[in-house]
């Protein structure tokens, strides 16, 4: 069963509008695969967001519908994202990762220089142990 959302009303009515309400239910057909196209019109004639004048056989414009489409509809909002912000999402994500990797790589190193290097900052003195250093291969160099 197709299930025709409220964000497809205003394509439908400008047809209705323009073109007369067969070439609404043409469109309903084509688009939708609707047998029954009569039952979707009667239900956009129906909701109170649509102003349609019977008189007329059309729908009126309403000055808040200017007004609402600056704004996204719910079903915009819940659509799936787009590829565009698919790929900025993933970018951040490696950038994410980028970061992480490197504050590991920074964590191993200070843990390594923790092994050797002492500092007390009452006295403001770097204790660094040259013997144990070069036990473990390092090569010490002064200046």
């Amino acid at each position: 069963m197709t299930v025709v959302s409220k964000a497809d009303f205003p394509a439908i009515i400008e047809i209705y509008n323009r073109d007369g309400r067969q070439a609404a239910y043409e469109h309903i057909k084509e688009t939708y695969g609707l047998k029954r196209p009569y039952f979707l019109i009667s239900r956009i004639i129906k909701d109170p967001d649509c102003h349609y004048n019977r008189e007329s056989d059309s729908f009126e414009a309403d000055s808040s519908t200017a007004e609402n489409d600056i704004f996204m509809s719910l079903d915009e909002l819940c659509k799936e994202k787009s590829a565009k912000n698919m790929a900025v999402d993933q970018r951040r994500t490696d950038t994410r990762t980028m970061e992480k990797l490197v504050q590991e790589l920074i964590s191993d190193r200070l843990l390594e220089l923790s092994r050797y290097i002492t500092l007390e900052t009452s006295s403001r003195t770097i204790i660094v142990d040259i013997t144990s250093m070069k036990t473990d291969g390092y090569q010490v160099r002064t200046h």
